[in-house]
């Protein structure tokens, strides 16, 4: 198994140089995403889901996400002044927390998939802030004083892909994703506030459960995206609240499913949802270009060659909610300014790029919806160009699902967009 994951010399030297020169080993450009595939309402039992390939072919990460909304409710102050709360089975209210609104994820992996990330792996029991905080003792002229280290490191990183000590289990791996999303999502308690039902009584809790089919390199912005993508289409019950007997508000659900009628739910702002910008350094820093070698929606290969990464969490306005540095190399406080500059705009060009896809999938629902209510069906009459698939396509498939080509995010080519 760990003779599959790790590089010969060769092979390393193959892919630095080619990074240094612009051109990675699929043919794209340092700050490209590969294509994705994005497919959404795929689960029929949940309130929201979506579907996430990135990539194609015989290099891609895929993933499915599915959203399901749980009613939650504060502690009164009698609970509240309790040690403990013990609720059975047959209390039908709420579950009582203090927490508030929130997004909980879970993620898993299907089985046969193998995580190749190998900055996971190098996690072992620690948390991520443990790991973001070390740097090297040589910290001396530009970021590079430290490249032999780094680069020695990064090759200890893809050693230990084999299961031996000090490295992830699956479980552990399966948790370390669960928090960071987790974290990403609930960043600002933005969520805490769109989520509230009854203020200072009720709210709903997302339990979003996403399931990684395939790895092939960046995994952690797939989730992201998938993540967004579903909450995008999910929807929860408009409730109807009235004052109970003891002042405490009483909800009222209205009959019929979700999809009965729009009228009667609650769409989820992803206004506030942010994704995440993964940036990966490959090869050695360069005095002159403080941008040198950093690639993003790294490859596993590349992934097995980088000395550090730095995650960011962006918003739709380009807003910074939260960072993570791992990798044994350093960041000097230029490279830092930098890749969070080219974050704001990398994650600016991808969320406009993509929410426009969700908008497209939303007309095509729309119109689809309508063609049902008046008992006949015609394809929403839009997108000419080809965003769809290659091959025939079922009617479903029109309606759901839609291609985003080649994303090239450097600052030039987001401004031509």
């Amino acid at each position: 198994k760990s003779s599959l994951n790790m590089l010969s010399a060769g092979e390393r030297s193959f892919i630095e140089d080619g990074i240094a020169a612009g051109i990675r080993v699929d043919g794209r450009a340092p700050f490209t995403f590969r294509e994705m595939t994005l497919e959404v309402d795929v689960l029929p039992q949940a309130n929201g889901s979506a579907r996430l390939q990135l990539g194609s072919r015989t290099s891609k990460t895929n993933v499915l996400v599915g959203v399901k909304a749980e009613l939650g409710r504060y502690l009164s102050k009698a609970e509240s002044a309790a040690a403990t709360v013990e609720q059975d089975d047959s209390d039908e209210r709420p579950v009582a927390s203090q927490l508030g609104g929130r997004i909980d994820v879970t993620v898993q992996c299907t089985a046969g998939v193998h995580i190749s990330d190998p900055m996971l792996w190098s996690h072992s029991s620690q948390s991520p802030e443990a790991v973001a905080a070390p740097e090297p003792a040589a910290t001396s002229g530009v970021d590079g004083a430290a490249d032999a280290d780094a680069s020695a490191g990064a090759t200890q990183l893809g050693a230990t892909q084999g299961g031996g000590e000090g490295t992830l289990t699956s479980e552990e791996t399966e948790q370390l994703l669960s928090q960071r999303l987790t974290t990403l999502l609930n960043t600002g308690g933005a969520y805490k506030s769109l989520l509230e039902v009854v203020p200072a009584q009720y709210y709903w809790i997302l339990h979003v459960d996403a399931l990684v089919f395939e790895d092939n390199g960046n995994l952690l912005d797939a989730l992201a995206l998938a993540t967004r993508a579903a909450l995008h289409n999910t929807r929860v019950p408009r409730l109807k609240s009235t004052e109970g007997p003891t002042g405490e508000a009483e909800l009222e659900v209205p009959e019929g499913t979700l999809a009965d009628d729009d009228a009667q739910n609650i769409r989820i702002p992803i206004e506030p949802c942010p994704t995440f910008i993964t940036f990966n350094r490959v090869g050695p820093a360069a005095s002159g270009n403080p941008l040198q070698g950093f690639i993003v929606d790294a490859l596993p290969a590349e992934e097995r060659c980088s000395s550090v990464r730095l995650c960011v969490g962006i918003t739709s306005g380009g807003v910074t909610s939260t960072t993570l540095k791992e990798g044994p190399a350093s960041l000097s406080g230029q490279v830092l300014i930098e890749l969070l500059d080219r974050a704001r705009a990398s994650g600016s060009a991808l969320l406009g790029a993509f929410d426009q896809a969700l908008a497209r999938l939303e007309r095509r629902r729309a119109a689809a919806v309508r063609c049902a209510m008046e008992g006949s069906f015609a394809p929403p009459p839009e997108e000419a160009e080809s965003t769809v698939p290659e091959g025939p396509l079922t009617e479903g498939e029109e309606i759901s699902r839609t291609v985003l080509p080649l994303l090239n995010v450097t600052p030039a080519a987001a401004a031509s967009a």
